[in-house]
């Protein structure tokens, strides 16, 4: 998470792992006319804070009053993000190393309210963004990595995906792919 100002507005944004973050960070560290108040990437806690979702952000911003505040967050396809993820993770695994890990690993994972750091890159976008009722506040404004970076990574899925590992993704990212509208998958067809 980063909080800062710019044009004398204050705003929030939610590093959802593997969804440019990074990169978002660092270009708002280039412009002259944003000023960053506070950095949470690279603090020490039991907690990746790097990586707060809305629910939590007072916990552990209390200092700074966020009525006015816009929040911003990047989204991006749960089937890309995934991959990116495990990438990031096992960077010397195959693409069938992937497929089992879906299969034997992903499903068993449990993403709840613990924010558990050591799975955090797996987590469903939803829990960045939504409150703690599960509803996306209004005063979140998200964008699409595929729209807003055009050169942003994609996938030929149909090398990282079969049958059951697609209905896997699509079962535990459902909400992510109804909230924020991206199409699901019901076969993977080489292109």
């Amino acid at each position: 998470m980063i909080i800062f100002s710019r044009n004398y507005e204050l705003y929030c944004y939610i590093h959802i792992p593997k969804n440019s973050g990074t990169y978002f960070r660092d270009q708002l560290q280039k412009d002259e006319e944003c000023i960053i108040i506070e950095n949470f990437w690279g603090k020490k806690c039991f907690f990746d804070l790097a990586h707060i979702p809305y629910m939590l952000v007072t916990r552990y911003t209390s200092h700074v009053n966020y009525n006015n505040t816009t929040y911003l967050a990047h989204l991006r396809n749960p089937y890309d993000r995934v991959i990116s993820a495990f990438f990031y993770h096992f960077p010397k695994k195959t693409t069938n190393d992937f497929k089992l890990f879906v299969k034997t690993e992903l499903v068993k994972l449990v993403f709840d309210m613990k924010f558990n750091r050591n799975i955090i890159h797996y987590y469903p976008q939803y829990f960045f963004v939504c409150d703690k009722y599960l509803k996306i506040p209004t005063n979140i404004k998200t964008h699409k990595v595929e729209d807003t970076f055009p050169n942003f990574k994609k996938y030929e899925l149909f090398k990282y995906y079969d049958t059951s590992s697609l209905q896997i993704i699509n079962k535990i990212y459902h909400l992510d792919f109804e909230l924020f509208n991206y199409k699901k998958l019901k076969t993977i067809l080489r292109v």
